[in-house]
């Protein structure tokens, strides 16, 4: 009788860590979706808001001149193509 206590405590046990494990596995899964989701989110919004800053900048200089952009070391000179030559 005492034995077989302890084996359907064990079994107890068992599950409960089980249940613990699982649950916990879903938590991350779901965390790491969200968090993805939210990275992906921003980074478009970012891209988003620099192409039409870009844009608007160009805009703006109406054919004048060429936009100077600088990233680290690299600068470009961006012309809008229906400007003439």
């Amino acid at each position: 009788m005492f034995t077989k206590m302890k084996q359907n405590m064990a079994k107890k046990g068992l599950i409960a860590i089980w249940l613990i494990i699982t649950t916990l596995y879903t938590i991350h899964g779901v965390y790491n979706y969200f968090k993805y989701s939210v990275y992906q989110a921003g980074a478009q919004v970012g891209y988003q808001s620099a192409v039409l800053e870009t844009m608007s900048k160009i805009k703006e200089l109406n054919c004048s001149q060429p936009l100077v952009v600088r990233v680290d070391e690299t600068e470009m000179s961006i012309v809008d193509a229906a400007c003439p030559q």
